[in-house]
């Protein structure tokens, strides 16, 4: 139908001296070439709009142009070409010159490309500068679809029960009209739910998520793992893997739980591709998240293989670099795999500390699995120490 009443409106614009329609017109081509993988295609339609958008005068085509140049720039590799562009359409959508529809969009596709490079604080930045924005104008809330959108930010932080309600009104706000986004949202709430512990409520958020649409979320798979269900991780991975064939950004929050669930099923060659490819997307991004997942990858293959005291080093930095992206959680989770490093290469003392801090992370973010297993392993490393068996 969106191709129908594409062609159409080629058709009524191609006698048509230049206005700013024809702007709006390569706005849609833009969405179109992004929807088949076309980035060349894209990229030369968002830049049309812009340039039109500046030659006429019109602030929203200005404002597309630039976020959508930034935002398929960022996934062709050019991330810091593309933020700068991204954070300029930002400063129009926030400065009250544009259309409601045209902020939303680029709220969205911002806040989006964040989530996608997990760089929490930009986005959290922006977060809050648009709630001061809606705040001036007397909105009370994201649209349902910027809403869905900014859920895996409040998750990546940490805000998991603010995550959940702002979760549930995108699904309340967006199922008259967009059961894409309420599958988005969904799958946020499974992932706040398997974080929690909470894996039939997961279970539930997923299958409905993937009903509607949203297959390629690692969350069922990881559901699967927890419940002891190892091969039906495996094809579940291997499934939403296969749905992701050309978006790097989007395979890159798939290979960690392919990593995990590889090594779980005692599949040493598969976890080490997945731990090869997650390493040169983060080479080719630069971003503090994916090098902090490409390096706790790596280091539970190192693990797994019998070299702790390489895993340690990898982990050490990705430790860092998690801490870097603002990521409680993924850091705990690091600072255990850590811990368990250290007490297999004998040094008990520290692999405590380590444990100890995963503990503590684990209970105040209400992570209720990853405690359990985090106070076992603090309880036998202490019972270890304390009896003297430690090399320290």
């Amino acid at each position: 139908m969106a191709g129908g009443w594409f062609q159409r409106a080629q058709r009524l614009l191609a006698e048509e001296p230049e206005g700013p329609e024809h702007g709006f017109l390569a706005w849609a081509a833009t969405m179109f070439a992004l929807r088949t993988g076309d980035h060349d295609g894209a990229l030369q339609a968002a830049r049309r709009a812009f340039d039109l958008g500046r030659r006429l005068g019109v602030p929203d085509l200005q404002a597309l142009g630039l976020v959508f140049q930034g935002y398929i720039l960022v996934r062709e590799g050019k991330v810091d070409e593309g933020l700068l562009l991204i954070d300029e359409g930002m400063t129009w959508a926030l400065d009250g010159q544009l259309a409601p529809t045209s902020s939303a969009v680029i709220f969205c596709r911002t806040i989006d490309t964040c989530y996608e490079l997990g760089d929490y604080r930009r986005a959290s930045e922006w977060m809050d500068a648009i709630a001061d924005c809606f705040a001036r104008m007397g909105i009370e809330a994201f649209p349902g679809d910027c809403e869905a959108h900014s859920v895996g930010i409040l998750i990546g932080r940490g805000a998991w029960s603010e995550g959940e309600l702002r979760a549930r009104r995108a699904c309340a706000a967006m199922e008259p009209m967009d059961l894409t986004h309420v599958g988005l949202a969904l799958a946020e709430i499974g992932e706040i739910r398997w974080r929690r512990g909470d894996l039939a409520g997961a279970e539930e958020a997923f299958t409905r998520a993937g009903q509607l649409g949203s297959t390629s979320h690692p969350g069922m798979a990881l559901v699967r793992l927890a419940q002891g269900d190892v091969r039906g991780a495996a094809a579940s991975i291997a499934v939403a893997l296969a749905d992701e064939t050309w978006d790097c950004l989007a395979r890159a929050r798939l290979l960690p739980p392919r990593v995990e669930i590889a090594l779980a099923d005692g599949d040493g060659e598969t976890a080490r591709a997945a731990a090869a490819e997650l390493a040169e997307i983060a080479t080719r991004y630069a971003r503090p998240a994916l090098a902090a997942a490409a390096e706790c990858a790596q280091a539970a293959v190192l693990l797994a293989e019998g070299d702790p005291a390489m895993a340690a080093a990898s982990l050490r930095r990705g430790i860092a670099l998690w801490r870097e992206a603002g990521a409680p959680y993924e850091t705990a989770r690091a600072r255990l795999l850590l811990g368990e490093a250290l007490e297999q290469h004998g040094d008990r003392n520290h692999a405590l500390v380590e444990l100890d801090a995963a503990r503590a992370a684990f209970e105040s973010l209400g992570a209720k699995l990853d405690l359990q297993r985090a106070t076992w392993l603090v309880g036998s490393a202490f019972h270890e120490v304390g009896s003297g068996r430690s090399t320290e």
